[in-house]
């Protein structure tokens, strides 16, 4: 079984290779023209952000924020502290950030063309930087795409997840509390999906087409999506096993998408107070499915796009019994901390890179998962019990936070490039 699993991930690594052959010169072409176009942007739109009315700082995300994006940077720099699951790293790290990203999405106020073009203005830094690098040491940087843009996939992986999101969300920001709209004004005509893109939170406010009926566009596009992968996962060449792992990537994103129908479909349909059971609805299949079957990469990448949306998800929608959950677990911590320790201390950790393969065991698969949506619940609930029984973090920490993010962004998209010149 061991020997069928290394033979699957060596042909997926050798798949990866051959699609990506050659493309370096590509990756930057592409890397250049994005960071020159959005940096104009920036600078023709200055006068414009100056008068535009700042996002509230969230402190705990920032330095949860902090805290992940420094054990990306050491898992970078020593392999072992990821290949050993030291701390649990691959069962909160980039989940966290995932989950952050997710809530921060929901959260702006910007248009999606605002925040993509952010993302890829950071991508095109990231992977210049790189680029760079490479050409410093006299690497082959034009045969390996993948190393050219290496941990700032991450941002292009976000990007892909906001825009496919983009239809839930506007469906579910209409009808969550967070948001109230008013209806137009008379002959006012309703955007298409394709302007909608372009409106902020506030102006999508006045849009009667955010309202609780328009949920056929995004239900007819995820069913579209859910339907396309549906005739590749019954392509003969995937039947036939000639391709021994990408086969499954057809079945992640057929559930992705079937999870986003699920979301959106329930609530449209639903009564408000039922719809704080749509969340736990979405978590249970989504845990539940990778202990049921181990899905290697780039599973592990679908997966943390399903917390993104689960995340976008319960930010308009929260949880039923979410509040009292995070009570409970701010009280006792110690039981649940325990609980984690042991399922972390039992023999037979193995594989190495338990988040990106998983043990062919269901039982240690259970324990990995297990483990997992303790910890994403701890996050995303503990919070939710209030002021008054949580410990907040002082005003006086925003400041220094905000530095120390610019400086987890710059870390992030340069410690790579560091760590190969230092490395040479």
């Amino acid at each position: 079984m061991r020997k069928l699993r290394e033979d699957t991930q060596d042909t997926l690594n050798d798949l990866e290779r051959n699609l990506l052959n050659g493309q370096g010169e590509v990756v930057v072409a592409s890397a250049v023209l994005c960071l020159v176009s959005c940096c104009l942007f920036e600078l023709l739109t200055l006068k414009d952000k100056q008068q535009a009315s700042k996002a509230e700082q969230i402190r705990y995300f920032d330095l949860w924020r902090v805290i992940c994006v420094a054990c990306v940077v050491i898992t970078h720099v020593y392999e072992g502290y990821h290949q050993l699951n030291f701390f649990a790293v691959g069962q909160w790290v980039l989940q966290f950030l995932m989950l952050i990203s997710g809530f921060c999405f929901a959260r702006s106020e910007k248009s999606l063309l605002f925040y993509c073009r952010r993302l890829a203005m950071i991508w095109a830094a990231g992977t210049l930087l790189n680029w760079m690098a490479l050409v410093a040491i006299g690497a082959d940087w034009k045969a390996d795409a993948t190393r050219l843009m290496y941990q700032m996939g991450f941002a292009l992986q976000i990007m892909v997840a906001a825009i496919f999101l983009f239809p839930l969300k506007t469906t579910t920001c209409s009808r969550s509390t967070n948001l109230s709209f008013r209806p137009p004004e008379k002959g006012h005509r309703k955007p298409n999906m394709a302007q909608r893109c372009l409106l902020s939170a506030g102006e999508l406010k006045e849009n009667q087409d955010c309202s609780a009926g328009n949920a056929t566009m995004p239900l007819a596009l995820y069913s579209s999506f859910a339907l396309l992968m549906a005739l590749f996962m019954l392509h003969p060449s995937m039947l036939e096993g000639k391709l021994p792992q990408p086969e499954r990537l057809p079945i992640e994103l057929f559930q992705s998408a079937a999870m986003l129908f699920l979301a959106t479909a329930l609530h449209a349909l639903l009564p408000p107070h039922l719809r704080h059971w749509i969340g736990w609805a979405l978590l249970l299949p989504m845990q539940l499915s990778r202990v049921l079957h181990a899905e290697p990469r780039p599973g592990s990448e679908v997966h943390l796009n399903d917390l993104y949306m689960w995340a976008v998800f319960i930010h308009y929608v929260p949880l039923k019994f979410q509040s009292e959950i995070g009570l409970a677990m701010a009280q006792l911590w110690p039981v649940w901390a325990i609980m984690v320790g042991f399922l972390l201390g039992l023999p037979g950790n193995e594989p190495s890179f338990p988040s990106l393969n998983p043990s062919p065991e269901m039982g240690k698969r259970a324990r990995f998962y297990g483990v997992e949506t303790i910890l994403v619940l701890a996050f995303v609930c503990i919070p939710a019990a209030g002021k008054d029984a949580t410990m907040v973090l002082p005003k006086w920490l925003g400041p220094p936070l905000k530095w120390l993010n610019l400086l987890s962004l710059i870390a992030f998209c340069s410690h790579k490039a560091i760590i190969d010149l230092l490395q040479h």
